[in-house]
């Protein structure tokens, strides 16, 4: 796996902190001037739980996101979403390229019940992929937790959409869509991501 600590040292040019309306999620984001963002999304839940953040290719859908997710035993898994009900999952792992995005272990925590998780990844997506660039503006995310069982996610409890403007903290959230429109069924998906 490969971080990316020494470029995020180097100038960290713009911050923010927000959280989605209901008040049970927080995301930062930082960039840096290499052009690397390390992206956080950070709640309360159980132990044996996992938390997730996915940055839209659809606003609101999961299909095609660029989808990162932490459990409480701080297991990392990032790919492309897909469809509900499809057992494939794009996920890095099964890449020979670099991946697109990693775990920022040094930023990422279970600590008093509050699950963060934070990934690095370039503010350019590559070109060869369906990825969003990071933008300084408006951008649509997806986010979400469940159980785990085994260590193994499971269907969320939680999820939602938020538009908002990760660099800018002047910029609030607004919701987009509700728990059970937002965020497409998970457990396929990220089985066979953890099986594969």
């Amino acid at each position: 796996m490969v971080h990316y600590p020494a470029l995020l040292v180097a100038a960290a040019v713009s911050v923010s902190a927000l959280s989605d309306p209901s008040g049970k999620f927080t995301f930062t984001a930082t960039t840096s001037a290499s052009g690397i963002a390390t992206v956080c999304v950070s709640g309360k839940v159980p132990q044996d739980s996992w938390i997730g953040l996915g940055i839209t290719a659809t606003p609101g859908a999961m299909a095609g996101a660029d989808l990162n997710i932490l459990t409480t035993g701080l297991s990392y898994l990032h790919g492309k979403g897909m469809i509900m009900d499809q057992l494939s999952f794009g996920q890095d792992a099964a890449s020979t390229a670099q991946p697109f995005a990693v775990l920022n272990s040094a930023k990422s925590s279970y600590t008093g019940g509050v699950l963060t998780g934070c990934f690095d990844r370039a503010v350019k997506a590559p070109s060869d992929s369906t990825f969003k660039d990071l933008v300084a503006g408006t951008q649509d995310l997806i986010f979400a937790s469940g159980s785990t069982v085994s260590g193994t996610p499971q269907k969320h409890s939680i999820s939602g959409s938020v538009s908002a403007n990760l660099f800018a903290a002047a910029v609030p959230a607004t919701t987009t869509k509700s728990s059970a429109e937002s965020f497409i069924s998970l457990v396929g998906v990220f089985v066979a991501a953890l099986m594969a």
